[in-house]
């Protein structure tokens, strides 16, 4: 069975962070000029330094601002720009 091609908000689904050490695959649940909420990143705590990498764009370095269990609020250190490619995407909020 010929699967059907991924749509681009489909690959925008997950991010790859980054910290203390490791790397770890996280489910996006919002996004904003601002920053992430993250699903499935775990062992994260407030005041962690974080990069995130979105598929086909630049690392983002960020802070926790808050995590509980798997779920996380991440704040970008710089904010994206209003026409930034990922914020047109399906998940933008």
């Amino acid at each position: 069975m010929k699967r059907p091609p991924l749509e681009r908000h489909s690959a925008m689904r997950y991010a790859l962070v980054y910290a203390r050490g490791t790397r770890q695959c996280a489910t996006i649940r919002s996004i904003s000029r601002h920053g992430i909420r993250l699903d499935g990143a775990f062992g994260l705590e407030p005041g962690d330094a974080v990069t995130v990498e979105l598929p086909s764009m630049p690392a983002l370095d960020g802070k926790v601002e808050w995590s509980v269990a798997a779920f996380c609020g991440i704040a970008f250190n710089s904010p994206l720009a209003e026409t930034d490619p990922v914020l047109t995407d399906t998940l933008a909020m």
